[in-house]
């Protein structure tokens, strides 16, 4: 081979060691935001892209061919240019999932450090979510997965497990309290209005 030859082939292994190291990572933290009557439990989940390209779906509770969460949620909360799908049939041998994805616009997509909202309630509580999903024993409910494209198995791909914030019993009886006078307060609008 000649010194050119070795000195392409060195660039192109250089160029190829780079694009192998461009991960899709991150970090999701779900947080209990209130408790109305039910019990509904209204979370947040904060994704953070902490890898080296953008994020264009994130599939939570979910990896492929199985669904995680124990009851299905409502009152998706979308960031903004993104939609969501329920997925999962959700029987004895499945559970359900929330897939949000980018409508298509890359503007829209998560970028590196970029931290977005997601949302979601459920008559699961933090304990419940935060643990082994009936389903797919040992995996846990809040098992997720992030892709670069704005389609599910479009670009790279990566896991991560979202941490629950399980607040304290005490905090979640003053969450349930407020959530109760609130429904309480808004009936009362109601019937005034009416």
């Amino acid at each position: 081979m000649s010194t050119r030859g070795i000195v392409a082939a060195a660039v192109a292994a250089g160029l190829f060691a780079t694009a192998a190291h461009a991960a899709t990572t991150a970090t999701a933290q779900v947080t209990l935001d209130s408790i109305t009557a039910g019990p509904t439990y209204n979370y947040t989940i904060a994704l953070d892209d902490t890898g080296t390209t953008n994020i264009g779906t994130f599939w939570f509770g979910w990896v492929p061919g199985q669904d995680f969460l124990t009851s299905e949620p409502s009152a998706v909360v979308n960031p903004t240019g993104f939609a969501d799908v329920l997925t999962g049939s959700h029987n004895s041998s499945d559970g359900t999932a929330i897939q949000w994805q980018a409508n298509g616009n890359t503007a829209d997509f998560l970028t590196p450090g970029e931290t977005t909202d997601f949302g979601f309630s459920t008559a699961d509580s933090p304990t419940v979510l935060a643990g082994i999903s009936p389903s797919h024993p040992p995996t846990l409910e809040t098992t997720s997965v992030i892709y670069a494209g704005g389609t599910a198995f479009s670009g790279t791909s990566g896991d991560l497990v979202a941490s629950v914030a399980v607040p304290e019993p005490t905090t979640l009886g003053l969450l349930a309290v407020s959530g109760s006078m609130l429904a309480m307060r808004r009936r009362k609008q109601v019937a005034v209005a009416a």
